[in-house]
């Protein structure tokens, strides 16, 4: 069956409503210095005050997602969404200190987990399992593209009024537009039957596929915020060594931005590509594009040539990015309805957590190896892990999908 233009425009307002209501997502990294100074915060407790956000995603993944089995899914997108706003509202209003910014944080992830997942859900039930992967593949590069969008136009609020507080609630107002469009977009759709969760068929302990799917997602996961977080890093200490003049004036933070930027767009082309080609055919020439940029991406360093520098944290933030709609679309189509709400709670909580300990384990690589090849060790490591995962990926076998049978 091939979905009518109609299902497309619908789904490209989906991702708009996905973009606006996310719009304050990246705004606390945008007011971060401002708030050390005003709070007298140290970088420690600044990273306590960040994460508390990955932690109500992760925590909330188990417990909100789950609901998309049993609970009306609009519902539970609405609701979230209104979570969303107010939370982020209060955060600009009324946070002072580590622990009340924390908590506000904490439901704030807790309301962005319910966004997303509801969302995808939502979207897939419009289309059949052989062309979902576009429509939900624009879902999640809006999600990419929100990171982008609100530091940047955080940034610029709090610059042209010189008030974090006031920028921050601006956006955070501005994001409640996304309630309103998701819910005319919603209000009319078809959702299918809910059901109870049951224990017939395969348990998701016990679905190869599934957690194969879950195993490739968490590498995905791991190796990309591992990226996200290292590479202006390294960005910066091979222009500050670099022969260049040019490029010793060029911030590694601004290459890397425009990088991720431009990679934004990989899970829509990512979706587009498993639509044509099957799951495991187009996973498997990301992954493996994504492990040969990791190798690469190290060694580079040693030619001091800083264009292929930069050309391959193009090529390697695109790769790195195209397959996550891909994992999505994989679990919704070998996961029984029934069980798909705790399928997409465990892979996002995983997921999530291995993308807490990748910058984790590359920034002790860095601590422990000399200078001359930390980020060698470092990527290359990430290389490493992502041929395990292209590995993990070709022993799927996913019998809905035409195009990967076997």
């Amino acid at each position: 069956m091939k979905p009518d233009k109609n299902n497309y425009l619908w789904s490209i307002l989906m991702a708009i409503a996905l973009l606006i209501t996310l719009l304050p997502i990246s705004s606390y990294i945008a007011a971060i210095s401002h708030i050390k100074n005003e709070w007298a915060l140290n970088n420690s407790e600044l990273a306590i005050i960040y994460s508390s956000y990955l932690g109500g995603y992760a925590v909330s993944a188990l417990i909100i997602v789950p609901l998309t089995d049993k609970a009306n899914r609009k519902t539970v997108l609405i609701i979230s969404a209104i979570i969303s706003v107010i939370t982020h509202i209060l955060f600009s209003a009324v946070s002072d200190n580590l622990l009340t910014a924390s908590i506000i944080r904490l439901f704030a992830g807790a309301g962005y987990v319910g966004i997303y997942i509801s969302g995808l859900r939502i979207i897939s039930e419009q289309f059949d399992e052989n062309n979902r992967g576009k429509a939900i593949g624009l879902f999640v590069t809006s999600q990419y593209l929100s990171h982008s969008v609100s530091l940047g136009i955080t940034d610029l609020l709090i610059n042209s009024l010189s008030d974090w507080r006031f920028g921050y609630s601006i956006i955070s107002i501005a994001s409640a537009t996304g309630i309103i469009l998701f819910f005319f977009l919603t209000i009319k759709i078809k959702q299918s039957h809910l059901v109870n969760p049951d224990d017939s068929g395969l348990s998701i302990r016990r679905d190869k596929n599934i957690i194969r799917i879950i195993i490739s997602y968490s590498i995905h996961a791991l190796v990309l915020y591992s990226i996200r977080v290292w590479s202006p890093v390294f960005l910066n200490s091979s222009f500050a060594a670099s022969s260049s003049d040019i490029f010793n004036k060029v911030s590694g933070n601004t290459i890397a931005s425009i990088a991720f930027a431009i990679a934004a767009i990989g899970p829509l082309l990512g979706g587009v590509f498993a639509d044509r080609f099957g799951i495991v055919k187009s996973t498997s020439l990301i992954v493996a594009i994504c492990a040969i940029s990791g190798f690469l991406f190290g060694l580079v360093e040693l030619t001091n040539i800083m264009p292929i520098l930069i050309f391959l944290l193009i090529v390697y933030a695109f790769s790195a990015s195209a397959d996550s709609s891909i994992y999505q679309m994989g679990i919704i189509n070998v996961t029984k309805n029934n069980k798909l709400g705790q399928s997409l709670g465990i892979q996002s909580f995983a997921g999530l957590m291995s993308g807490c300990i990748g910058p984790i384990i590359i920034g002790f690589i860095t601590d422990v190896t000399t200078d001359d090849y930390q980020w060698i060790i470092s990527f290359s490591l990430l290389g490493f892990l992502s041929l395990l995962s292209l590995i993990n990926i070709n022993n799927l076998s996913i019998p809905n999908n035409k195009s990967n049978q076997r």
